[in-house]
């Protein structure tokens, strides 16, 4: 199966602009402002008068997009009634609608049945997957891709040039962000008929996981909130295994039947 689609950018809040950017903050300076929060407030005003500088930078635009999507899927199987087999692979990858982001999987499964004589049956089966993110950058508690929010991006007054425009873009592709996490699976059960009929059987199954998780993240002081660089490396690793072995015995008498279960199980982890 191949799949493709996309992902449109989301609805983003209204920008004002030009005249309508200015008019905009003077209403808001008339009624809200007083000298503590005038003082922190960037006040700086598109000049409506000459159109010189009455630009049209939607800086939400600037780091938004449509996203793109792939889904590529393939699964083979076959074999008769005394051994069959099923595998699978996948590939999935998502750009994100922001600049920077994205995800990314690759997955295996296996399944492999084996039947040796009439009464010894093995279940073989095996699964793998990486996943591979790009969060949102923005810098520690605060995730805004854009390094700013409404109340102080910068004014359409301010004309975003070629030079500009590389650097504010080139912050995010100066971040390092490698957040990938992996995980394989591995079972074997084995099932062997003492009694022909499933009278008397004895079943063993082992199973084994085992997951790792990594991230190194390094962000420029230009691609953070607080205009600071950051950078972070840690790692996790996780392994558990479980053993089973039991008889089961299940017999009719007449109108009566009998069934029975005895057997050990075995787990661990670190």
């Amino acid at each position: 199966m191949v799949a493709f689609g996309i992902v449109t950018k989301p609805v983003t809040p209204k920008i004002y602009m030009g005249a309508a950017e200015r008019r905009a903050k003077l209403d808001q300076m008339a009624i809200y402002g007083n000298e503590n929060n005038l003082e922190a407030t960037p006040q700086i005003l598109t000049d409506s008068i000459n159109p010189m500088f009455n630009n049209a930078t939607n800086w939400f635009d600037l780091f938004y997009k449509n996203g793109v999507v792939h889904d590529y899927n393939l699964t083979v199987s076959g074999g008769d009634e005394k051994a069959n087999y099923r595998i699978g692979g996948g590939y999935y990858k998502e750009e994100g609608t922001i600049i920077g982001t994205g995800f990314e999987r690759f997955s295996f499964t296996g399944n492999f049945v084996n039947k040796v004589g009439s009464r010894l049956e093995l279940n073989t089966s095996v699964a793998y997957n990486v996943n591979q993110r790009e969060p949102v950058p923005g810098g520690n508690s605060v995730n805004n891709a854009i390094g700013m929010d409404i109340s102080n991006m910068p004014s359409t007054l301010l004309q975003l040039t070629d030079i500009d425009r590389n650097r504010m873009l080139g912050s995010y592709e100066q971040a390092i962000y490698d957040n990938s996490d992996d995980m394989i699976r591995l079972s074997e059960q084995a099932s062997y008929d003492i009694l022909k009929g499933k009278v008397l059987s004895f079943n063993t199954q082992f199973s084994y996981v085992k997951s790792s998780s990594r991230l190194d993240k390094s962000e420029p002081s230009t691609a953070n909130v607080d205009r600071m660089s950051s950078a972070l490396s840690e790692s996790r690793q996780m392994t558990t295994w479980n053993i089973e072995n039991y008889f089961t015995f299940n017999k009719i008498f007449g109108a009566h039947s009998v069934m029975a279960l005895l057997g050990t199980v075995c787990r661990g982890n670190y």
